[in-house]
C-alpha cells in the first residue's frame, strides 16, 4: 500500500475530511444527502488494513462517504475509512486517513 499525506489528496477528497472533521467524525455533517453513509463500522474483510498495532492491540475501523449518495443508486466505493491507530495509507476508491 502507498502511503500519502492528506494534501496529496484530490481537492475533493481533502474538502470532505475537512467537514467530517469540523463535525468531529461523529457522522454525517449538515448537507449530506440521505443514504450518505459516516461512522459505520469498515469490516476490513479483505485484510488490507492491520488487524492489529505495534502493540498487538486490535484495530477497528470507521467508513465515510465521500460523495453523496444519488437517490436511486448504490453507494459509489470511495470512502474515507479512519482507524484507531496512527497513520495514512490510499487505497484504491478507500482513502486511509487518521
Amino acid at each position: 500500500m502507498k502511503e500519502e499525506k492528506l494534501n496529496d489528496l484530490p481537492d475533493n477528497v481533502q474538502n470532505i475530511y475537512s467537514k467530517y472533521e469540523k463535525n468531529g467524525w461523529n457522522g454525517n455533517f449538515n448537507g449530506q444527502t440521505l443514504g450518505t453513509t459516516a461512522g459505520i463500522k469498515f469490516k476490513n474483510s479483505d485484510n488490507q488494513l492491520p488487524k492489529v498495532d505495534s502493540k498487538a492491540n486490535p484495530i477497528t475501523y470507521r467508513e465515510f462517504d465521500v460523495n453523496n449518495k444519488i437517490v436511486g443508486q448504490v453507494r459509489d466505493a470511495e470512502r474515507l475509512i479512519r482507524g484507531s491507530e496512527l497513520y495514512k495509507q490510499l487505497l484504491p476508491n478507500i482513502h486511509k486517513i487518521n
